[in-house]
């Protein structure tokens, strides 16, 4: 235990977990499985990122020293999206704005489906480059799970945007 003018350091940090876990209940409950949807794919993208994406005989390269910048980008960007909703979801009560509340959804929705089609351009952008750069130097370049779980990531947040247009 750590004291700290005469209170336990300890005591304050648990009840600062307890918040954050009474806060994130709270905001949870205001996103749809799309957005809730949206928010994995962007973790897993994050997670991608820092995976190994491509090596050239025995040189690695994770995905931030390549393209994985870009995805990283897209997956903060994600991240914003979603807490935009539960901010949006919030303020429509607290103001009593609902009717302008779907037209700020479909916006984010489109959003969502912006930053999944980017992503995945980038992705295919890669590969090109990648077989191109194969083809000059004649090495042998290996495609890692970090490349394939941002891809996949990128769907993910491609199809969360189509969900949430589906579902208005």
């Amino acid at each position: 235990f750590i004291e700290v003018g005469g209170k336990v350091m300890l005591s304050r940090i648990c009840q600062e977990l307890i918040n954050l876990k009474r806060e994130i209940i709270y905001l949870n409950s205001f996103l749809m499985c799309s957005d809730r949807l949206a928010l994995c794919g962007s973790i897993f993208m994050i997670i991608g990122v820092l995976l190994p994406w491509f090596s050239v005989d025995s040189v690695t390269l994770i995905g931030l020293m390549s393209a994985g910048s870009g995805h990283l980008l897209f997956s903060v960007l994600t991240i914003m999206q979603v807490k935009k909703v539960a901010i949006h979801h919030i303020e429509a009560v607290k103001h009593r704005n609902l009717p302008l509340l779907p037209l700020v959804l479909r916006r984010i929705a489109l959003n969502y489906f912006l930053i999944g089609i980017g992503s995945i351009i980038v992705s295919f952008i890669f590969l090109v480059y990648v077989n191109w750069h194969n083809a000059v130097i004649q090495a042998t370049i290996n495609i890692h799970l970090g490349f394939y779980l941002s891809l996949c990531s990128a769907m993910l947040i491609f199809a969360s945007g189509v969900e949430r247009f589906r579902s208005g």
